[in-house]
């Protein structure tokens, strides 16, 4: 897996660990991000090749989560 795929992977694991930290359904962050709930689920699921499609959906998850896209791509790394 080159490093771009091991990026993308992580960062589906993670924003999907810190969704339900939150308690948030998929349902409800899509509704409160006013997108797709299909979005939300091809988001922890995604592979490198449609990462910069998302881009906005990103920033507006970003904000409804709390956290920066750096920190969910980088997110229990210290444990």
């Amino acid at each position: 897996m080159n490093k771009k795929a091991k990026i993308i992977c992580r960062f589906s694991k993670n924003f999907r660990k810190i969704r339900k930290e939150r308690k948030l359904t998929q349902e409800e962050l899509a509704f409160r991000c006013g997108i797709n709930t299909k979005t939300i689920y091809y988001l922890e699921h995604m592979d490198e090749s449609d990462i910069h499609h998302y881009i906005e959906i990103c920033l507006a998850i970003e904000k409804n989560l709390g956290v920066s896209l750096f920190e969910i791509e980088n997110y229990n790394e210290a444990e």
